[in-house]
């Protein structure tokens, strides 16, 4: 798989394309129904598609859900896409 970089104070992370080892991407009604009413452990990360460290985030969530399946679950919301949900968390 082709990673692209990006020099973040003189270092460069692998970051991998937009869509590799993606997690399910989940909107705020999602959210309601799959996390605050969700049972057992729940990763959720907060993202946006622009953003390198998200970017290079992704592969490690990914596989600790490939890992970890059955055992938890792990999502990501858009904080571009849903504004209002990630500031309701402070973020």
């Amino acid at each position: 798989m082709p990673l692209s970089t990006v020099s973040i104070s003189g270092v460069t992370p692998r970051i991998p394309p937009i869509g590799a080892n993606a997690l399910p991407l989940i909107n705020a009604v999602e959210f309601a129904s799959k996390v605050q009413k969700g049972q057992g452990p729940i990763v959720v990360e907060f993202m946006s598609f622009g953003c390198p460290h998200c970017r290079a985030m992704q592969p490690v969530l990914a596989s600790v859900a490939a890992k970890l399946a059955g055992k938890i679950a792990v999502y990501q919301v858009s904080v571009d896409a849903e504004p209002a949900l990630a500031a309701s968390h402070q973020i």
